[in-house]
C-alpha cells in the first residue's frame, strides 16, 4: 500500500510541478494532411534535408515545408521563403536553454492549406468565430485592426494580410541574448 501512495504521489508532483505528460494545451492537429509537424513536435531526430533553410534566424532554424523552395539574391545567397510557402521554425522548447528542438512557429501563407477550416482568405470574421469556439482569446493586433491574435494556453494564432502564424511560448530562463 505505501509503494502505491508513493507512485502516486509522485505522479500527482510530477504532472503538478512539471507539467510532463500535459499536452491538453496543445492546440490540436489539423485532420487534413498540409502540416509535416505540428506545434511543439520535436525535431530532434528530423532530417530536413528534403526541405529549404531560409536564412536569418539567430538562436533557431528555419525550413519550408517540402514543395517550397526558397529564393536567393541576384549572388545565389540569402535564401528566402517565395511569396507562397508553409514554414517551420526550430528552436529549443520549452526554454531557449534546453536541449531539445521543436517546432515553436508555422507560418502560412500558401492558399490551399486549411487549418481549422480557415485559408489565408478566410474574413475576420470567420477567423474570430472559429478560435472563440475553440476557447481562444482574440483581440485586435495594431491600430488598423487588420490582424487579429487568438490566445490560450501558451500558443498564439495570428492572422492577417494573407498569412497565418501559430506560435508556442518559449521561455528565457538563463536571458540568452541572440
Amino acid at each position: 500500500m505505501k509503494r502505491l501512495v508513493s507512485i502516486l504521489l509522485a505522479l500527482l508532483l510530477c504532472l503538478g510541478l512539471s507539467g510532463c505528460g500535459d499536452k491538453s494545451s496543445v492546440p490540436p492537429r489539423p485532420k487534413d494532411k498540409a502540416f509535416e509537424f505540428w506545434i511543439t513536435d520535436s525535431v530532434e531526430l528530423e532530417d530536413f534535408s528534403g526541405h529549404d533553410e531560409v536564412a536569418g534566424l539567430f538562436g533557431g532554424r528555419q525550413y519550408l515545408g517540402k514543395g517550397y523552395h526558397a529564393v536567393f539574391d541576384e549572388n545565389g545567397m540569402n535564401a528566402s521563403p517565395p511569396d507562397i510557402y508553409v514554414l517551420y521554425t526550430i528552436t529549443a522548447y520549452p526554454d531557449y536553454s534546453s536541449g531539445t528542438l521543436a517546432v515553436t512557429t508555422i507560418e502560412i501563407t500558401d492558399p490551399a492549406v486549411t487549418l481549422y477550416g480557415l485559408t489565408v482568405s478566410s474574413s475576420l470574421d470567420e477567423w474570430d468565430a472559429v478560435m472563440r469556439e475553440m476557447g481562444y482569446e482574440v483581440s485586435e493586433v495594431g491600430s488598423a485592426g487588420l490582424y487579429h491574435s487568438a490566445k490560450k494556453g501558451g500558443f498564439s494564432f495570428f492572422y492577417g494580410d494573407g498569412s497565418i502564424s501559430i506560435s508556442a511560448e518559449v521561455t528565457n530562463r538563463e536571458g540568452i541574448i541572440f
